[in-house]
């Protein structure tokens, strides 16, 4: 699989974060992934790269899974998912923390939605 396990995740933390960063739930890392993967009625969920780094960093950013740094940290694993998935996240930082912050506060709500912003940058 080109996607990423937990121990990436807490890897990614650690870089993101700092050495010293404490997960406050693996359970909500563990189920990021499994949404990214998820199937229903034969099929996948989310069926592209960019609906699937959507619905991960959806679920990272508004699961809090690390006692604190959960915005950077959020899209950096989803910068990490859609390099390693072949298509590298081309957004400036500005827009990451607009992107980041809009998830948070509701602006945007819809896998769909936060996928489209993703496509726009590329």
């Amino acid at each position: 699989m080109a996607g990423l396990t937990v121990e990436d995740l807490v890897e990614v933390a650690r870089r993101t974060v700092g050495p010293d960063v404490r997960v406050r739930d693996v359970g909500l890392l563990s189920a990021a992934l499994a949404r990214v993967e998820a199937r229903a009625l034969g099929e996948d969920v989310y069926p592209g790269v960019d609906e699937q780094a959507a619905a991960l960093l959806h679920s990272l950013a508004t699961t809090a899974p690390l006692e604190h740094g959960n915005r950077p940290f959020a899209w950096v694993a989803t910068a990490v998912y859609l390099a390693r998935r072949g298509r590298p996240a081309t957004l400036t930082d500005a827009q990451a923390v607009d992107l980041v912050t809009d998830v948070l506060t509701g602006r945007l709500e819809s896998v769909a939605a936060i996928a489209r912003r993703l496509r726009a940058t590329a």
